[in-house]
């Protein structure tokens, strides 16, 4: 499907986003990054940090790891 850049203290990293899976994990220096499908049906916890909106996926820093679907 493509590839997402994110920007962390290690510098930035390559993601591959997996179409076969709703989302994708990436740990990056203790936070978790997320790549989840935009389908309207998923809703992400407060305590996280929109990147950006690429396609039909919605990119996110995950503090807590915490999910509601």
């Amino acid at each position: 499907m493509g590839y997402i850049y994110v920007s962390g203290l290690d510098g930035d990293t390559q993601m591959r986003i997996n179409q076969s899976s709703d989302f994708i994990s990436h740990s990056n220096r203790g936070l978790m990054v997320l790549v989840f499908r935009n389908t309207g049906n998923s809703q992400v916890v407060t305590s996280t940090i929109l990147l950006g909106v690429v396609g039909k996926f919605i990119v996110v820093y995950c503090i807590t790891g915490l999910l509601l679907f």
